[in-house]
């Protein structure tokens, strides 16, 4: 883990299908795309901090405008807000449907109300009735979204390091700038790119308009080597300070070479910016193409930087299925929905899951399915 390295949690997954609509409480629920509930929706996330300049404002009309949405409401204003997002997601070789949970807010008079619990128990409802296989979302906290399912993800390695020690080719030629504006061909690049297992693609561009439009002294650079001009690979982050660091948030590539030419842009950066941070490709081992990566993290130092009690007899195979009841012949298994999940995406195996989390079963069941279920390490490479 060097030249220094942090690991993040990754995005909460959960399967929805053991989603059950119909057993969750009735609320008062509106759509945010009505002029008033945006407005109220417009306050909670200046309360949360997560908007702040009126140019920001734009962006979160676009970014309600698309996905789905709900509100719960106080006194007639909405004070909580859950949006949605179509996607897909990678198992191994094969695409899931996604149901991405793209945003949870509160307000500072409805903390501690069950808002946002509820209302995510909501949306899940709606995504499985839709006819997703999968629901995601970005954590804040662990242990808050367990109660409605979610298990924790795979682990991300946030790494920073001096671009000048990058051991890649010099560039063969300039990329060309990425802005907000290009967030169509950002979208479709990014849908485009090379992907692995629990590799995430969300739906609409307009999610990407407002996460680019959002971004802090947000840069890009890229090329646009399709064959009518399309971007084809880029890079996209946080340029903050004369001599950085700089971040780099969202990224998109298709072949080794592409992905070896975006390391080459950053290098090229060197002779202004000494720090660069992003989350490592799942393709290589960055420390791998750095010149002594150990002497590095000396010299950066530390960077500041619902459980269900229903049986199902599941099937796993080419064609896996899930039904209610059990076999009195077979060793069962007991998981809530987030363990099952975590390790049907390959997050830990049985065994790590039965110290850890709640999944349980005969002592030879958990080692039986590690040798069964042996997906390769899950990333996202999408954040939402």
């Amino acid at each position: 883990m060097c030249p220094d390295v942090q690991e993040i949690r990754g995005a909460e997954v959960r399967g929805c299908t053991f989603q059950q609509p119909g057993e969750l409480p009735s609320w008062n629920f509106g759509n945010t795309t009505s002029k008033r509930d945006l407005k109220s929706v417009e306050r909670i996330w200046r309360e949360c901090g997560w908007i702040g300049d009126d140019d920001e404002v734009s962006a979160l009309e676009a970014f309600f405008d698309c996905g789905d949405a709900l509100v719960a409401l106080l006194d007639g204003e909405a004070e909580c807000a859950v949006h949605s997002t179509d996607g897909a997601i990678r198992w191994c070789d094969e695409d899931l449907s996604l149901g991405t949970v793209t945003a949870v807010t509160t307000s500072h008079i409805a903390r501690q109300t069950g808002y946002a619990r509820q209302l995510t128990a909501e949306m899940l409802a709606r995504q499985t009735l839709a006819g997703d296989e999968v629901s995601a979302l970005g954590m804040f906290d662990q242990e808050f979204y367990d109660k409605v399912g979610y298990g924790t993800g795979s682990y991300e390695h946030w790494i920073t390091f001096d671009p000048a020690t990058l051991k890649v080719d010099r560039l063969r030629r300039p990329p060309k700038r990425v802005t907000a504006k290009d967030y169509v061909a950002t979208h479709a690049a990014a849908c485009t790119r090379k992907r692995g297992h629990g590799g995430t693609n969300l739906k609409t561009a307009e999610v990407v308009r407002a996460e680019m439009e959002w971004t802090e002294s947000g840069y890009g650079l890229g090329y646009f080597d399709g064959p009518s001009g399309e971007l084809t690979h880029f890079i996209w982050g946080s340029a903050k300070g004369e001599h950085g660091a700089y971040s780099v948030t969202f990224r998109a590539y298709q072949t080794a070479e592409q992905l070896l030419e975006l390391l080459g842009v950053i290098k090229s950066l060197a002779d202004q910016v000494n720090t660069v941070g992003m989350i490592e490709f799942s393709d290589i081992q960055l420390q791998d193409l750095l010149e002594r990566p150990f002497r590095q993290r000396r010299a950066l130092g530390k960077q500041q930087l619902a459980r269900t009690d229903r049986q199902l007899c599941i099937t796993l195979g080419e064609e896996s299925t899930a039904v209610t009841g059990s076999k009195s012949k077979l060793p069962t298994l007991s998981a809530s929905v987030d363990a099952f999940t975590r390790l049907w995406f390959g997050v830990r195996g049985a065994s790590s899951l039965a110290i850890t989390d709640n999944l349980a079963g005969p002592p030879s069941l958990p080692n039986a399915l590690e040798r069964k279920i042996v997906p390769p390490a899950m990333h996202t490479d999408w954040d939402f």
